[in-house]
Order: C-alpha cells, then sequence, then structure tokens
C-alpha cells in the first residue's frame, strides 16, 4: 500500500521536508499526535472491515455528509485531509490571517498525515470513513490494495457539478481554487467509471443545496 502512497505523494517522499520552513518542527510534530489521535478515539478493530469513501467535486457536500453520519455511526474512524489539517492550531492561526496561503502551506503536509492514517487504519482493520475527492488514478490502484487487505470498499459519489460548486467555493472558509475544481472535475469523469466497476458498492448521491 505504501508503494501506492509514494506515487500519489510523488515527487515529495518526507514529510519532514515539506513542512513550510518557518515552523516550530516540535511544536508541529506534538500538534500532529494530537490531531491523529483525536480521529482514533473510540475506534476498534472490526471482524469484516469496510470503508466507505464519500466522493466528488470541492464544495459538493462531502464534508457534511461525513460529519453528519459520523456523529451516527461514531464507531467508525473518520479520515478527512481537511479535518486534520483543521485540527491542527498553527494552521488555523494562520487561516485567520489569509485562508489562501495557509492552506497552501498546509494542505500537502494534511495529505501525508492522512494516507499515514489510512495505512495503519487498513492495517489494524479499522472501519473507515473516508473523505476523497477520487480524482487521482492511483486511487483505482489504492483501492484495490486496501481490498486485497480484507476491506469491503464502498464508494458513493455526490454528482455536484461546476456551475453548483464553484459559486459555493468563493463564499466558504476553506479555500479551493476554482482552475483545480475544474481540472478535479475532468478527472473524476475518467476515473469514476473505472471505480464503479472495481468498488464492492457505488452509488450516486445528490447534492445538498443552499435554501
Amino acid at each position: 500500500m505504501q508503494s501506492v502512497i509514494n506515487k500519489i505523494l510523488a515527487p515529495y517522499s518526507e514529510l519532514s521536508k515539506i513542512f513550510p520552513p518557518d515552523i516550530d518542527l516540535r511544536a508541529i510534530k506534538q500538534e500532529i499526535r494530537n490531531a491523529v489521535k483525536h480521529a482514533l478515539e473510540g475506534i476498534a478493530p472490526v471482524e469484516k472491515p469496510y470503508l466507505i469513501n464519500i466522493c466528488g467535486l470541492p464544495a459538493s457536500g462531502k464534508s457534511c455528509l461525513c460529519k453528519a453520519f459520523k456523529t451516527v455511526h461514531k464507531e467508525i474512524l473518520y479520515i478527512s485531509f481537511d479535518a486534520l489539517m483543521e485540527d491542527l492550531p498553527t494552521y488555523l492561526s494562520e487561516h485567520v490571517k489569509d485562508r489562501q496561503r495557509s492552506f497552501e502551506r498546509w494542505e500537502l503536509p494534511a495529505r501525508f498525515i492522512g494516507y499515514q492514517l489510512l495505512k495503519q487504519a487498513v492495517k489494524h482493520k479499522l472501519p473507515i470513513l473516508f473523505e476523497h475527492s477520487n480524482a487521482t488514478p492511483y486511487h483505482i490502484e489504492l483501492y484495490e490494495k486496501i481490498k486485497q487487505a480484507g476491506y469491503t470498499v464502498d464508494i458513493r459519489y455526490i454528482n455536484a457539478d461546476l456551475e453548483l460548486v464553484l459559486p459555493r467555493l468563493e463564499k466558504r472558509e476553506r479555500y479551493f481554487s476554482a482552475q483545480n475544481t475544474r481540472a478535479r472535475a475532468s478527472a473524476l469523469q475518467e476515473i469514476l467509471p473505472v471505480l464503479e466497476k472495481n468498488a464492492d458498492h457505488f452509488s450516486i448521491l445528490r447534492p445538498w443545496r443552499d435554501s
């Protein structure tokens, strides 16, 4: 599984080398430990492990759906790169000053943390709720590795188009660029049919809409 994660994160290979250069390294490592500990609270291995992936474009409602699901199913490990990032006090303090710059500084470290947490969760047979757009072809291989580890993979795609999500991105607190959102939309068109074919379960969800 690590070999696939390496492909996803390439050319970066070490978390310590991608931190912003001006941070307190000891302090941020403790923040990361605290964030991971927080995510793992109350989670235990299961006899028949499963992974539920909620995917779709940024601002499609993935986080809202996942948080609602986690509220009901407290026994599941919720892995969200954004949620991990937002559990770091250093990121939050920077976000108040500049939401775009803070995202650009901390998005990659959060991805490193999230994928390592995912790998450890699979190793220990934890039930997983994985929030990720799936806009990378390497996730096809990633889910196959997870299935080979004995997991059932259930992919749930939120079918929200660019016309719906782009205006939301301009309004929401967490930054993500319109350009990258369009790129993800294009990638998903190619990747989703393969994910649908390979997943144990695949479903399409309606996006939530503003009132």
